[in-house]
């Protein structure tokens, strides 16, 4: 009915005899919307409550197992999407990721796919943050201003510490690239000296001894082009001397010859005249 109080949402502390403990809001002595509960076997739940029971998100341990959920409760059970770690007697750990029901995993064939899962579970682990803000907080009452006020505040650590994170992530990120590029420029500068490289007395003195390579270069080449000139013009003179040389054996043969044949004429002649005497 308007004009009547709201029941207000305490912050409480309770123990009970078997040394259970809560540490959360309460509304009408009943836990209700943040808090944390340590049960006597060392169980401990961290989360969402409504009306004394564990429903919305929320991780809960189980001390002795080792064993965690994190997810979705409904009426403090297991039941929506979620990841449930379980410690096996031989020291490994086996993964639940998907649908829950009434406690019991069904797998992700209902829908629920284990992406779903895990983001349930992140959700879950914020909640779980934000129910740790309420220990030991000390009496007093807790009005829905300041409720909202603690939320919002756990709120803002919780996405403030994922943005620094990423940002953390981003800078890594950034930095290997350049690291392997500054290692990849040292390398080449290593395996392939430019002229950055070399000092500059250095450089001076390969250009140096370059310029006195080219000029050998071009003396040798002067010389071998005059050597050959030489002998050219010297197997000329040769060619003309022995062209002379055999014109000068030619002529005598040719001579001699001809005095043969008048000397066989001359014979021819002496021949005939004496016959016709």
């Amino acid at each position: 009915m308007k004009g009547e109080p709201q029941p207000r949402v305490q912050w409480q502390s309770v123990r009970w005899p078997d040394n259970s403990t809560f540490e959360g809001l309460v509304r009408d002595d009943k836990c209700h919307v943040r808090g944390v509960f340590k049960y006597s076997n060392g169980d401990r739940y961290e989360g969402e409550f409504e009306n004394n029971d564990m429903s919305g998100y929320g991780v809960y341990v189980w001390g002795q197992e080792g064993s965690v959920y994190r997810g979705q409760w409904v009426t403090s059970m297991m039941n929506g999407c979620g990841v449930k770690i379980t410690k096996q007697p031989s020291g490994g750990y086996l993964a639940e990721e998907g649908q829950f029901v009434n406690d019991e995993w069904v797998g992700d064939v209902m829908g629920c796919s284990i992406e779903q899962a895990r983001a349930a579970a992140a959700e879950a682990d914020t909640a779980a943050q934000m129910a740790r803000v309420f220990e030991q907080l000390g009496d007093g009452a807790v009005t829905e201003a300041d409720l909202r006020a603690k939320q919002a505040a756990a709120t803002a650590a919780s996405t403030a510490q994922t943005a620094k994170s990423r940002k953390l992530q981003r800078q890594q990120q950034q930095k290997r690239p350049s690291a392997e590029a500054s290692r990849a420029s040292a390398a080449e500068a290593e395996e392939l000296p430019g002229e950055a490289a070399v000092p500059a007395r250095a450089l001076s003195r390969l250009q140096d001894r370059s310029r006195t390579l080219l000029q050998r270069a071009q003396q040798g080449a002067e010389g071998v082009g005059q050597a050959a000139q030489r002998a050219a013009t010297q197997a000329t003179q040769g060619a003309q001397q022995g062209s002379a040389a055999a014109g000068q054996v030619v002529q005598r043969l040719v001579k001699t010859g001809q005095q043969q044949i008048e000397r066989l004429q001359h014979a021819v002649r002496g021949a005939s005249a004496g016959g016709r005497a």
